[in-house]
């Protein structure tokens, strides 16, 4: 990230121009994949064009040519987000549809960067999987610029420039492809160039801008040679026209450019040029056109200052300009200080990455419960509430602290946070994980190994609650069953799902016949020991078990054996060998011969049993 910072800082992409004493040019990488810069002697250079191979580094070439053996070196991984920052300022921004100025372009992306760069966690993925979409981790570069650039509070609604920093990232595949890319916000927002005249004065410089129709103006200023092409001081902002900009130095020039704002911090519209201007000892009174001259504006003279409102850096909060005495007194405003009329103007103008309650509430030196709204815990795969644990608000159990950082969105409900925030996971599962009071959500869910499904509920029965984040609900046992233990019999998954038994019928194990399923020993007919596999399979009816499973085995004498009754005649004919003849399958008096055996080919009458015995001639 210091290579970001220097290039941003003093306009160029070049890191360290000059480091190298043999006026070498730098090249980034190891291996076949290594690249050449065209002109930079520094060690790096951010700038894909300005490297031979002219191509963006991506996260590919990152795996293929960043592993020096030891492990992915450091500065070459860097290579890859800066490359992404840098196009972000010189590309995205100055090109088409936003048409930015350099000027105005530098101030957004160091706005950006100042804010997002210290919320990220690793700027990118480091798996070939996630290839091209390296940057969805939410603590990733590419998700906590959206953030920074977010003016309402939710991402998944766009945000003002979002086409230009996804373009930015995605060209080095460290993007993401959720939420969906779309510009939205800053309604209103001004789009015509202010012009900027600078009057010196003795250590001085009177600035004045025509009108846009801007919120605020956000004035800036750089000194040196580079002049406005480098990193610049911000001095503040104003809803006036005008700025005095004391404390400098006679005799050297500065530099200063004004953008106009909309009614978000995120919201900009085109700067002014880049104007210069030497204080002298003497102020210039000449003024050719005859207009009036801007004139800054005055604090009021009272000693007990304006009671209005002025940013506290060191507490990142509002205080007001007066004497010390009430608990929101700063003390008297120091002349560059801009004062608001209200503390609510303060927060959402100097301090937009704090959430407004806290900030008012704090400036005010007034006890903060919180806004009682929810935000996501991704530990607990849940959504928390935003209050003090134990406090006022804390009701139910359900607040987890207070939250002052405005990248972390704030819902107005859990089921709002759940579905916005982890839309992955079942937003009743989320609802139900989020409030501490809750028994379950009385839905059903799959079980393995054990082929069942269980209800998510803390008493009752089949119950249990569920753990995983991931895990699929459904409205009935049925529905469960059929879709999530699809591989599982139905009878068999709905049985076992509430402890029990399908009292539907099983082929046994040991003998040809078919079996009940129920509870071993309840009677002579359950299978003994249970049948407890997911993977056998019940019928409805003996006969069905029989005819499906046993179909090799006499249908009349599977089924009977299986309800442990006598069989009956089936009305057959088989050959008898010790008569040398054919018999009924009957028992009783001839021409019975009793039950046929299953290895005992039956035929439907008598003369076709004989015909399959010529030789028997008595037959």
């Amino acid at each position: 990230i210091a290579d970001v910072y220097a290039a941003l800082r003093l306009g160029t992409s070049c890191i360290g121009p000059g480091f190298r004493r043999d006026g070498a040019v730098c090249t980034n990488g190891f291996g076949a994949g290594r690249t050449t810069c065209l002109t930079c002697t520094g060690v790096r250079d951010i700038d894909y064009t300005a490297h031979q191979d002219n191509t963006p580094h991506t996260l590919t070439w990152l795996f293929l040519n960043c592993n020096n053996g030891g492990g992915f070196s450091v500065h070459c991984m860097g290579q890859i987000y800066a490359e992404a920052i840098w196009d972000l300022y010189k590309r995205e921004l100055q090109g088409a549809p936003y048409n930015y100025d350099d000027n105005t372009a530098l101030e957004i992306t160091m706005r950006l960067t100042y804010i997002a760069a210290g919320n990220v966690d690793i700027w990118h993925a480091l798996n070939f999987v996630d290839i091209p979409w390296g940057g969805c981790g939410n603590n990733m570069g590419y998700m906590t610029y959206l953030n920074a650039d977010d003016d309402d509070g939710s991402i998944n609604n766009g945000t003002p420039h979002m086409q230009a920093i996804f373009n930015a990232f995605n060209a080095h595949e460290i993007a993401c492809q959720l939420p969906t890319v779309q510009d939205s916000g800053c309604s209103g927002n001004p789009n015509a160039q202010p012009v900027l005249t600078v009057v010196p004065g003795d250590k001085s410089a009177v600035l004045s801008w025509t009108n846009v129709g801007a919120t605020e103006y956000q004035v800036v200023r750089a000194e040196g040679a580079l002049g406005c092409n480098q990193g610049k001081v911000i001095l503040g902002e104003t809803p006036l026209l005008t700025f005095t900009d004391t404390g400098l130095r006679n005799g050297l020039e500065y530099y200063y450019v004004v953008i106009p704002k909309g009614s978000n911090e995120a919201c900009f519209g085109p700067g002014t040029s880049c104007e210069a201007v030497t204080p002298v000892a003497t102020a210039i009174t000449a003024n050719p056109t005859n207009t009036p001259t801007p004139q800054p504006t005055a604090k009021p003279v009272s000693t007990g200052g304006s009671g209005r409102w002025y940013v506290r850096w060191g507490t990142e909060t509002c205080v007001q300009d007066c004497e010390p005495g009430a608990a929101s007194c700063g003390g008297l405003a120091e002349p560059w200080d801009f004062l608001f009329n209200t503390v609510t103007q303060c927060c959402q103008i100097k301090l937009p990455y704090k959430h407004l309650g806290w900030c008012e509430e704090n400036s005010r030196v007034n006890p903060y419960p919180g806004s009682g709204e929810w935000y996501i815990d991704y530990s607990g795969t849940k959504c928390v509430r935003d209050c003090a644990p134990g406090g006022s608000l804390d009701t139910n159990n359900e607040c987890a602290g207070i939250i002052d950082d405005a990248w972390v969105p704030l819902y107005p409900t859990a089921g709002t946070c759940c579905g916005t925030t982890l839309p992955w996971v079942d937003n009743e599962l989320c609802e139900s994980n989020s409030d501490p009071s809750s028994t379950g959500t009385d839905k059903y869910y799959a079980v393995n190994p054990g082929g069942k499904c269980l209800r998510d509920c803390d008493v009752g029965l089949g119950c249990a609650r569920v753990t995983g984040a991931s895990t699929v609900l459904h409205n009935t046992i049925t529905e469960c069953c059929t879709i999530s233990q699809n591989w599982v019999d139905d009878m068999f998954c709905a049985s076992r799902s509430i402890d029990s038994y399908s009292n539907g019928w099983i082929v046994d194990g040991t003998n040809p016949k078919c079996v009940q399923d129920c509870a071993a020993g309840s009677s002579p007919l359950c299978a003994n020991p249970d049948h407890d596999s997911p993977s056998t399979r019940i019928f409805a009816t003996p006969t069905e078990c029989c005819q499906t499973n046993l179909n090799w085995v006499d249908l009349a004498r599977c089924v009977a054996d299986s309800q442990g009754t006598t069989p009956t005649s089936s009305g057959d004919w088989y050959v008898d060998y010790t008569v040398q003849g054919c018999v009924e399958d009957c028992v009783g008096p001839p021409p019975c011969g009793g039950l046929r055996e299953n290895w005992e080919f039956p035929w439907p009458n008598r003369a076709s049993c004989c015909a399959s015995v010529p030789w028997y001639t008595s037959c």
